[in-house]
């Protein structure tokens, strides 16, 4: 799972090198134990399969392992499906189509279009099963009349760069597209519609995940123009964007559909797979290898504050010990260089844990920290002498945001390559 463990593992001194050891076990055994496999086994189990015809569509990151899993289970009773995802896989019902992440492209849009002419064939004594995953939001593109991918793509990007938490960039994408906020359930009306969602959201929120395309959305326009002027995004974006949603604003749109909406009662939504099990996992690991535990569920926030704060609370734990977390943190870019929210999360604690026996890692369960093909980062008590030795300064390096570059110097990100999961980001802290 962890490509580079042994060099991890090796890259410090004696003094650390079990405790590095033990956390790179307690994160592999954790990503292991959420594997789609056997939740989807499980869901399956429970769903009512009847129908003349069963369709399979889906997106998001993890949703390609999910459509090998699922015709594993369900063979020849697929009639035919597509799936948008980030990595090839090799299936025979149901197509793979690969888009671009996290700022979607006209590949995307095509992509989408090929989806739903699958949920048009669909009639109403047949089944779709949708396979939803994070991701979908950029995966599954269909912009709203009058806006151009060119404009989404701007607006993505100055939101993933704002600061805003994903329910706030939901709340925006939903209003600027076709399909998500619940316009996929409406689309595939009346055939019957079951969601079977990993969710990588603070909350498990259903409507938030992917954007919640088969889900009833209670966000608004009005919501949508407030975030951006909230960030001070709105004379940033694009004019077509202001103009969209100015429109539906003022009720010259149809709103996302709401709970009320009778499209509804033929849908299904069922979460299988969250980060509690992944948590859950790491706490039972970390115990095996006789580290107290305490566990930080769903943290939000800025990464460079979050990890401070970790290092605190960790001090009331009686050592050995190993404080867990999981949610969802952001960082507010503004310099220029290249990282992730987990990679800026460890260089935040350098100064912090420096001469002290703690080893600290972060991660995304995906194996995609930010824009870079790294998962996260380690790092321990040895790592600002070190960075010393290679000329680096944490501090500077921090303000430009330029976290990777740091770590690959030092020899410390973990690489997982994409791990076929995606729910939030993991991280663990080891004191000994």
């Amino acid at each position: 799972m962890i490509q580079n463990k042994m060099e991890l593992i090796s890259n410090t001194t004696t003094e650390f090198k079990k405790a590095r050891s033990d956390i790179l076990e307690i994160l592999e055994h954790a990503l292991r134990a959420t594997h789609p496999r056997i939740f989807l086994q499980r869901a399956f189990e429970r769903l009512d399969l009847n129908a003349n015809r069963i369709f399979v569509v889906g997106f998001g990151k993890a949703s390609g392992q999910m459509a090998v899993e699922t015709e594993n289970i369900l063979g020849d009773r697929i009639c035919g499906g597509v799936v948008i995802t980030t990595s090839p896989q090799e299936t025979k019902r149901i197509k793979i189509l690969i888009g671009e992440h996290p700022i979607p492209a006209e590949k995307n849009v095509f992509a989408t279009k090929s989806l739903l002419e699958v949920v048009d064939m669909a009639k109403y004594d047949d089944l779709v099963i949708c396979l939803v995953s994070g991701g979908g939001s950029a995966l599954l593109t269909l912009p709203k009349q009058g806006v151009s991918i060119r404009s989404l793509t701007k607006t993505n990007e100055l939101l993933l760069k704002s600061g805003a938490d994903i329910n706030e960039i939901n709340a925006v994408r939903k209003h600027l597209s076709q399909i998500k906020g619940g316009q996929l359930a409406a689309r595939a009306h009346p055939a019957r519609l079951t969601s079977l969602i990993i969710s990588d959201v603070v909350g498990d929120r259903a409507d938030t995940v992917a954007s919640g395309p088969t889900v009833p959305d209670e966000s608004t326009y009005a919501d949508a123009i407030d975030i951006l002027r909230k960030y001070d995004l709105w004379a940033r974006v694009p004019e077509n964007i202001r103009r969209v949603l100015e429109e539906g604003y003022a009720g010259n749109l149809a709103d996302t559909p709401k709970s009320t909406d009778s499209v509804f009662e033929s849908v299904h939504n069922e979460i299988i797979l969250t980060s509690k099990i992944m948590i859950s996992a790491a706490k039972e690991k970390a115990q095996k290898l006789g580290y107290s535990t305490m566990i930080m569920d769903d943290v939000i926030g800025e990464a460079r504050l979050e990890g401070p704060r970790h290092l605190k609370d960790i001090q009331h734990v009686k050592h050995p010990s190993c404080l867990i977390s999981g949610g969802e943190l952001t960082v507010k870019v503004k310099g220029s260089g290249k990282g992730g929210p987990n990679q800026e999360f460890v260089l935040a604690c350098l100064n912090e844990i420096a001469k002290e026996r703690i080893v600290i890692a972060a991660v995304d369960s995906d194996g995609i920290d930010g824009f870079t093909d790294a998962a996260g980062a380690v790092a321990d008590g040895n790592s600002l002498k070190r960075a010393g030795e290679f000329g680096l300064d944490p501090k500077k390096i921090l303000e430009n945001n330029d976290s990777y570059n740091f770590f690959k110097k030092m020899g410390d990100l973990i690489m997982t390559g994409k791990t076929g999961t995606n729910l939030n980001d993991l991280r663990v802290v080891l004191c000994f």
